[in-house]
This record gives C-alpha cells, structure tokens and sequence, in this order.
C-alpha cells in the first residue's frame, strides 16, 4: 500500500457561487528513506498498472492501519501531523509489506542485530499481514524480534495541497542499515535489483533497488524514471552528504574494509546534524524566514502553486507553508527552495530543485523582457490582416471552437487565420476552413470588417469577417488542429452575442464563455447584424 505522494495539486471547484470546497481530510501515512550499509537509496518502482503513482519510484511506506498500528489521534487534533509511535509502526510494517526488508531487532540474539529470516517466511508474513489475519507486531514478537522504531530519525512531513482530492499527511523518516555487510535476503536482492511480488497473492511485482541519491536524481533528469516533488526534494538534500564509496586508495592498503566503513559512518553523521541544525538555510532572506529556524526533523510540507514558468510552462511549487490544517501555527516547511514541475495525466516530469529568490528573480526579468518585447512589437508592427469564416449549418447556427493558441486562448472564434500574400480574402476563407476543420465551403460575401488591438499582446488586426457556404450540408467539422484548437461546435448566434455581453462575468454559466475580441467587438459594433444564414 503506497504511501501518499503529495506533490501535486489540481484546480478545486466550487459548490455554489462563491463559496470553496472543503479539502478533503489528509490520511495519516508514512514513509522511509532507507539506506543501505553503503549509503544507498532504496526506492520501489511500481508497475504502469499500479492503481496509485503508475510507473513512478518511491520510498517505501503507505496508509497507516488502527488494526495494526494503533490508535491515530482525530481529526482537528495537531497531533494527527506529528511524529508518534503508530506513524513508527506504519513506516516499518508497510516496508516490510512493500520490499520484505524487516526493520525489527533479534532479541534472542541480544537485540543488536535486525532479525534475519528465510524470504518464503517473509512472503508468508506478508500476505497474511496484509490480509489482517494477524498484527504485525505481534507477528515480529512471535518470531523473536522487537519493531525498531527507536532508530527512526524523523525527516519532514508532507500534507498533500488542500486542492487534491485525495490527501495524505505523510511523515517522513530516515532509517539507517548497519554499516556491516548483511546477509538478509531482502537486502541483499535490493543490491542489484529485486521484483517483488506483492503481498496481495503477487498479482502485480515492483522492482526494488539500492541506488546513490545522485544517481536516482540523474535518472529522473534524463528522463528515465519519475519522482514526485517530496522524493526529488529529499533526494537533493540528502545527496549533499551521501556522496558516494571512499576515492581509491593511494597505496596498497590492507584495511580498505575499516576505512570504508569509517568513510560512510562520517556520511551518517553529518547527515543526523543536518536534521537537526538551524537555521536550515543559508541566503540572507531566506534565513530571516520563520521556517528557518524550523529543523528539518520537525518541518511540515503542503505545496503551494506560486506561478507557471515563462520559460518553460513549469510550475512553481512554495515549500513554506505547513498546510490549512496547520494554518496559524508556528510550523511550516522551507522557504529557501523551491520545486519546478509538470504535472499531465497524474505523473510528474521535469522536476527541479531550485533556489526560491534565483527562481522568482528569473521570473521577473522574464516579465521585464516580455514587456520590453511587447511595447517594441507594437512600436515597429504593423496591422495585420485576419480572415474569420461564418459557416452557419441547416439550422442556423455558427461555427465556433475554443482556441488553445497564448493568442487569445480559451476563447470561441470562428475558424480563420491570416491573410497571405496575394491571396484574396475569400480564397483565405475557404483555405483556413479546410485545414482547420475539413470542411469544404465557399465563401459568399464579406459581411464585416473589425479594428481590433490586443493591447496585452502587442498586436493589431483588421478582421475581415466573410460569410461561407458548406458545399455538402450535412457535413461535420472535424478537429484537424488539436494544438490550436480544443473542438468545433454549433452555437446559436443569440447566444454568442450573449456571451459577449457577459464577457466580464466570472461566475456561473458565463465562466467559460469569454469570446474572442474580433467577435466582441463585431457585437458590440454591429448589435443587429444576422449571421445565422
């Protein structure tokens, strides 16, 4: 059972008019950043099936369970986001669940060292933990082993955005494997690479795998695997202290074992200080900031959408803010970075961690340049000629799509484009119809002409509006530009010119109605024009 991912956000709707969804109740979950007895991180890659986060790489963990974990406090209660023996117990149960790894001490051994058992012990475990036919821990005491919960190092918290329809408030941990070489099984197939049948009867596998944190975020820079925002974030911070095996050694050594072990073990220790020193950051600003003072095994993570990238259509994820359940507390996350991502079809790419001031600095000489550009556009250009084609069918109405263009996008136009060079504006007509919609018209007479300046974009045009003829009435337009173009669909012309008149109205049902300048101001021009026949 995958914990939740929550990294992405979706735009909320509304209930009525003016008043917000309620955010659905985060579901307590945990998770673990395991590491290997050579500093690696063990993700679990989940099939393309996979009912959540298809094909992406997480840490091991998922939803905590009252049956096997304990009690969670309510919700409403602060202790639901904060660190406790049930989120403890949930992170090394769905481990062991998800991977085989047991996270328990052998205490017929003394206690010093995990419980090591046979893998077909193991996989029986796990289904029948799985299925709730008996409690994990009373499971790890009947076969001599005591949950260690102690060594859990507690790494930020994740409350998925207040926007996504299923949430999670995920606490994060850091597990550290002995530094000795184990003979585990589980640990010893994650080496290389093992697939894992699930605990459900092994319908589904997942590949799990011990890898440098560097090498995990390389991957996910190329393209290779997906990460979602928390694991791509933790990944980068940790990657600053596990950096990787010893350099070669100069001489013929005869302890490259010992000072091997020594190399990883100061690894560890600058990494148990960096979870606990503040302030957490290092620029100036961001050092004022609250959250700085905020260690990071106590910071609480709901992103936050603070813009789109120009450059690149990415957005711009805030890592400051604690979440709405959290909202007026004194915890939160981390103001210096923040997270570029493109989200599509519920999968992440393109993730980047990335300094919040270098970012937003980016961002306003991007506006400065844009501005520049345009006032230039419009200083030197000049008024270009647009055709736009009424086609009205057998039953009076027009034409129209929904363009997807940055000119004027989310607007209805007719179909239409540029007027080219040497070519008369019927022959326009008719070509722009037939490349955007396959319709085959003729265009019939030039019924309006409009004087129309997109003072945001910089760009002027006269568009001449001409009257077409579908050459087979019956015929249907098809959606022959999907980059330019959401669909094609009949309107009557009484409701067009209503829409133009509530181009202002944000609300219900007018929202999504907003038309093109050419048309508004073809209406507002030319209120008794008739373009039905």
């Amino acid at each position: 059972m995958p914990a939740g991912t929550p990294g992405s956000a979706r735009h909320s709707s509304s209930t009525t008019a003016g008043q917000k969804k309620q955010p659905a109740e985060p579901r307590p979950s945990a998770s673990i950043i395991l590491l290997s007895p050579t500093n690696q991180v063990l993700l679990l890659h989940r099939v393309h099936t996979s009912s959540a986060f298809p094909s992406a790489h997480v840490f091991p963990g998922g939803n905590l369970s009252a049956f096997h974990d304990g009690d969670i406090p309510p919700p409403g209660d602060s202790g639901r986001h904060a660190d406790s023996f049930p989120y403890r117990l949930g992170a090394i149960r769905e481990t062991f669940e998800e991977s085989g790894i047991l996270l328990a001490r052998d205490m017929w051994a003394g206690g010093d060292a995990l419980l090591n058992l046979p893998s077909a012990e193991r996989d029986e475990a796990r289904r029948a933990i799985y299925e709730n036919k008996e409690r994990f821990v009373d499971w790890v005491e009947r076969v001599g082993g005591v949950v260690d919960a102690e060594n859990l190092l507690p790494f930020t918290r994740w409350i998925t955005p207040e926007a996504t329809p299923k949430r999670f408030t995920t606490q994060m941990y850091l597990y550290m494997l002995p530094l000795s070489s184990s003979e585990d099984p589980a640990i010893a197939a994650a080496q290389s690479e093992a697939m894992i049948p699930k605990p459900d009867g092994g319908v589904e596998h997942m590949a799990a795998r011990f890898d440098d944190a560097a090498s995990w975020l390389e991957k996910q820079r190329k393209g290779e695997i997906i990460l979602f925002p928390p694991q791509c974030f933790l990944l980068q911070l940790i990657s600053q202290f596990l950096t990787g095996p010893p350099p070669p050694p100069a001489g013929s050594g005869n302890n490259l074992a010992e000072e091997a072990t020594e190399h990883y073990a100061r690894q560890r220790e600058r990494l148990r200080g960096f979870l606990d020193t503040v302030p957490t950051a290092t620029e100036p600003r961001a050092a004022a900031h609250h959250t700085a003072r905020i260690p990071w095994k106590d910071k609480v993570i709901s992103p936050v959408t603070l813009g789109v990238r120009r450059r690149d259509r990415r957005a711009i994820l805030g890592l400051d803010k604690p979440g709405p359940e959290l909202k007026g507390t004194e915890r939160g996350g981390d103001w210096e970075r923040v997270v570029l991502v493109k989200f599509g079809k519920g999968v992440a790419r393109d993730v980047e961690v990335r300094s919040r001031e270098e970012v937003l600095a980016e961002e306003r000489e991007a506006e400065r340049a844009a501005e520049a550009l345009k006032f230039m556009a419009a200083a030197f250009a000049h008024p270009r000629v647009g055709i736009a084609a009424i086609i009205p069918n057998a039953e009076g109405k027009v034409l129209l799509g929904k363009r997807l263009s940055s000119h004027g996008s989310g607007t209805w136009q007719f179909p239409g484009g540029h007027l080219e060079f040497g070519e008369t504006y019927f022959a326009c007509a008719e070509r722009e119809v037939a490349e955007e919609t396959g319709l085959k018209v003729q265009a019939t007479r030039l019924v309006a002409v409009t004087n129309d300046v997109f003072e945001d974009m910089g760009k002027h045009y006269v568009t001449l509006f001409v009257l077409c003829r579908m050459q087979e009435p019956a015929a249907e337009p098809e959606l022959l530009e999907p980059d330019k173009c959401e669909g094609w669909y009949w309107v009557d012309w009484e409701e067009v010119r209503a829409w133009c008149h509530h181009h202002d109205n944000a609300e219900p049902p007018w929202e999504d109605k907003k038309c093109f300048l050419p048309i508004r101001n073809l209406v507002i021009e030319q209120p008794e024009i008739n373009l039905s026949s």
